[in-house]
C-alpha cells in the first residue's frame, strides 16, 4: 500500500482537502483554519407523503456534480426508519456551496421513476427550491452558501406529480 507507513489522520485531512502541514503564510494559515471549521447543517425535509421505499439524499458541491448526478455525499433512509410527513437530520459540512436533493423511492431502487413525457411518478425535493413547470433545475437554482462556525438551516419540500 502506498500510504502505508502515514497516520489514518493524516490521510482522512488529505482526503477532505486540508493541508496537513504547517505553513508560516498567514493566507495558508487563515484558509487551513476556514476549511477546519466544519459545521452542523439542519435539514428540514417537510410534505413527506410516501409510505413505502426510502428517502435518499444527496448533497451536491457544484453544477457538474449535479448533471452527472455524483453528489458529494449520499444517505439513504429506509421508509420504517421515519413515518411522519417531516424529517429533520442534522450533518456536519465544511464552509462552501451546496445544494441538496432528496428522492422519495417508492420502489427503493435508487433512481427516479419516470412516465408518459418524462414526468417524475416518485416525489422529489431540492434544497429552498419549488419546482414549476417540468423544467430541469441547474445547481444555481437550489445552492446555498454554508458559512463554517455556525449552523445552516435548509428547507427541502417534497413535490409530488401523482
Amino acid at each position: 500500500m502506498l500510504f502505508h507507513h502515514l497516520p489514518t489522520s493524516f490521510l482522512l485531512l488529505v482526503l477532505l482537502g486540508i493541508q496537513p502541514w504547517n505553513s508560516n503564510t498567514p493566507a495558508c494559515a487563515a484558509q487551513q483554519a476556514e476549511q477546519r471549521q466544519f459545521s452542523e447543517v439542519v435539514l428540514t425535509i417537510t410534505n413527506i407523503k410516501g409510505q413505502s421505499g426510502q428517502l435518499c439524499i444527496a448533497v451536491f458541491d457544484s453544477d457538474e456534480a449535479f448533471r452527472n448526478e455524483k453528489p458529494l455525499l449520499e444517505k439513504k433512509l429506509l421508509r420504517r426508519a421515519h413515518d411522519s410527513s417531516t424529517l429533520i437530520l442534522t450533518f456536519p459540512l465544511p464552509p462552501g456551496d451546496y445544494g441538496i436533493s432528496v428522492l422519495d423511492d417508492a420502489d427503493a431502487n435508487g433512481r427516479m421513476k419516470y412516465g408518459f413525457a418524462g414526468i417524475p411518478l416518485e416525489g422529489f425535493g431540492l434544497s429552498g427550491y419549488q419546482q414549476k413547470g417540468f423544467k430541469r433545475p441547474r445547481f444555481g437554482d437550489f445552492s446555498f452558501r454554508h458559512q463554517g462556525g455556525t449552523s445552516t438551516s435548509v428547507e427541502v419540500k417534497m413535490t409530488y406529480f401523482r
